[in-house]
């Protein structure tokens, strides 16, 4: 779902798509729903968050996207 990103000029976490996959945030990768829902992917491990908070989507996607990076370097 994410092998061949598609470059775009779009602010942080906006410039790496593929097929309904985003680049980011830093090595992770994630599936973004419309009212905030994301699976975010960190080589094996995943994150799935439900939510009504598109506003905060993005933080959401970054704590966890940090929390999956801890979890893979102990």
């Amino acid at each position: 779902m994410h092998s061949d990103w598609v470059h775009r000029d779009a602010g942080p976490g906006y410039t790496r798509y593929a097929l309904a996959g985003w680049g980011g945030p830093g090595a992770a990768w994630r599936l973004h729903g419309a009212h905030g829902q994301l699976l975010v992917f960190h080589d094996r491990d995943v994150v799935t968050v439900t939510a009504d908070d598109h506003a905060g989507a993005d933080r959401m996607a970054a704590r966890a996207a940090a929390a999956l990076e801890r979890l893979g370097s102990s």
